[in-house]
This record gives structure tokens, C-alpha cells and sequence, in this order.
């Protein structure tokens, strides 16, 4: 199978940012969720999150991450 795929990147506005129509996750274990904060903090986010656009807005439909326990 061929796909044709086209990799732009790009900065975008957070506030321009959306949640994915569909939630990728349902739970996340609060102790996998601390490590993975920890990692980020320590060497920065490896792979960005994958957006499209969608009337001047963007949606995440890839690498979104469930919020913290304290704010779920």
C-alpha cells in the first residue's frame, strides 16, 4: 500500500488548538501520567502532536494526552 503523506511543520497558536472530536484515550493510569510529565519535563516533547485544520482552527488527531488526576 502506497500513502502519499505530507509532513508540514509548524508553531500554531494553543488557544487555536481543539480537542479531538473523538477522545483517543478513556482512562490513564495516574502513575504512567507522572512519569510521562517527568520525561517531558526532563527532554521535552520528542514527537509533537498531529493537527489538522479545520476553518482556521486546528483539531488534534494524534498525541493528545488525558488531563491530570487533579483536573479530571
Amino acid at each position: 500500500m502506497n500513502v502519499d503523506v505530507q509532513h508540514n511543520f509548524r508553531r500554531v497558536p494553543i488557544d487555536l488548538v481543539d480537542d479531538p472530536v473523538n477522545p483517543m484515550r478513556e482512562s490513564f493510569d495516574d502513575e504512567a501520567f507522572v512519569e510521562l510529565m517527568a520525561s517531558i519535563q526532563s527532554a521535552g516533547l520528542q514527537i509533537p502532536p498531529i493537527v489538522e485544520e479545520v476553518d482556521g482552527r486546528f483539531r488534534i488527531i494524534a498525541g493528545i494526552v488525558v488531563p491530570p488526576p487533579a483536573e479530571r
